[in-house]
């Protein structure tokens, strides 16, 4: 007999139950689910465009204040040199304009001026000392309104604001997986009640959410017509390049540290529409309930995270006194199979992204006139972000009948096929990204070292 077909032999030589096919890959993508938030009321939460350059105009905030970069006392006036705050032009201090130095105790009238430069002159008791006094260099200028005499006044200059545009791209990722002919034929691993090749479909498609999350966060804008790649700039990259508060530090931070920064990026903005989203890693959680004020950190509903229901409190939190939906465990800070790099900052251990903390405005971004956008919006190219096509190969098709009368037919003996490919594959494409339109409103606190 064959000495196979011997159950003793069999058992020593068989493989054992390897048709159950563990899976030890982590990480579920709760950043891209959160943007999808963000996009809920968009058709796919994504905006399609038929440019691989996204443009938008925009016109930046009016709030009219000015740095002082030096002063001079002529014929009884107060000269004042002005740089921009912010990005603002400085040629808004019309005549007539009402200043306060930052004490906001001595008022001075601004009667004549040109872009970056003003002449003020003492006004409401004030006197040119005083002016010179308080309106010092390194302080700030601020409009409190017009002056004009209440008979035969004629109106004023207009301040014409032409908007500006920037230019975010669209991200090209692709990915895919390949199979044979062998690998579904007598395959000993199984999956789902299929063959092992199977998973690594399901394998692809994990392994390419995470490239595109992590372009959502840490992508940086760049464009290349000549060899057409292009790829769009992530949250990070928004906030450092749109104007927001980029707070750095290489030893354990402190609590007035941390507070500054919270406050820093909260006092930029007063809309409430939607609250700000915090993602902390978790050794700067662990670092600020250890050392911090015993409550600088509290959920401001305790049980909500423990109902084990969908519960709009249970990331409600009080972080310095702002209130905030707080994240903890996202993974892209915990994924110990990339950016495994290590803090050498002061009195800080484990990975540098653990101790990162990014302060996320959520409130939709006004359109001049025509409703809003999403604060963090999806944008694809086309009619889909997503793309896919599958190529049959020999083994992928249909068996066929034998080619000859009589013969068994078994998978091994007959199968007919139109390809002549040994190989079969699936492969994926998106053609899409995020625009965040501003930073302005948002902060990133990041270990330097």
């Amino acid at each position: 007999m064959n000495i196979l077909d011997n159950l003793s032999v069999s058992v020593l030589i068989d493989w054992n139950d390897v048709s159950r096919v563990m899976k030890l890959t982590n990480g579920a993508c709760e950043l891209m689910r959160d943007i999808e938030e963000l996009n809920i009321n968009i058709p796919m939460a994504s905006k399609a465009i038929n440019d691989r350059y996204y443009r938008q105009t925009f016109i930046g905030d009016d709030e009219l204040v000015a740095d002082i970069t030096n002063t001079a006392i002529v014929a009884g006036n107060l000269v004042i040199d002005l740089a921009p705050v912010g990005g603002n032009p400085v040629g808004f201090f019309r005549v007539n304009s009402l200043v306060f130095a930052t004490d906001k105790q001595v008022l001075g009238l601004v009667v004549s001026g040109v872009p970056g430069q003003i002449v003020v002159s003492p006004y409401s008791g004030s006197v040119i000392a005083q002016l010179f006094a308080t309106f010092a260099i390194g302080e700030q200028v601020n409009y409190m309104g017009l002056s004009t005499p209440d008979r035969n006044s004629s109106g004023v200059d207009p301040i014409n604001y032409f908007p500006e545009y920037q230019v975010n791209h669209l991200s090209h990722s692709r990915d895919g997986h390949a199979w044979n002919r062998v690998d579904r034929n007598n395959a000993k691993i199984e999956y789902n009640g299929g063959f092992y090749v199977d998973g690594g479909i399901d394998k692809t498609l994990e392994r390419m959410h995470k490239a595109i999350e992590r372009k959502y966060l840490f992508g940086v804008s760049y464009a290349d017509p000549t060899s057409n790649r292009f790829e769009n700039g992530g949250i990070d990259w928004a906030i450092r390049n749109r104007g927001g508060v980029v707070s750095g530090f290489a030893a354990a931070p402190t609590q007035a540290q941390f507070q500054f920064f919270l406050d820093e990026v909260a006092d930029r903005t007063i809309r409430k529409v939607k609250r700000k989203k915090m993602y902390m890693g978790r050794k700067l959680y662990a670092h600020i309930t250890a050392n911090f004020t015993t409550g600088f950190i509290q959920s401001v509903d305790p049980l909500a995270a423990r109902t084990g229901a969908i519960n709009t409190n249970a990331r409600l939190y009080l972080v310095g006194g702002h209130e905030v939906e707080l994240i903890t465990n996202l993974g892209l800070f915990q994924d110990r199979n990339w950016d495994n790099v290590l803090t050498a900052g002061v009195g800080m251990t484990g990975m540098r992204k653990e101790w990162v903390c990014y302060y996320i405005d959520q409130n939709p971004i006004e359109l001049e006139g025509v409703g809003t956008v999403p604060a963090i919006e999806k944008i694809h190219h086309s009619v889909s972000p997503w793309f896919a096509s599958f190529g049959k190969g020999i083994g992928d098709n249909p068996i066929g009948m034998p080619l000859v009368s009589g013969a068994v037919i078994t998978p091994e003996a007959f199968g007919i096929s139109s390809s002549m490919m040994d190989r079969s594959e699936v492969q994926f494409m998106f053609h899409g990204g995020i625009n965040m339109a501003t930073g302005i409103y948002s902060g990133v606190f990041f270990p330097t070292v």
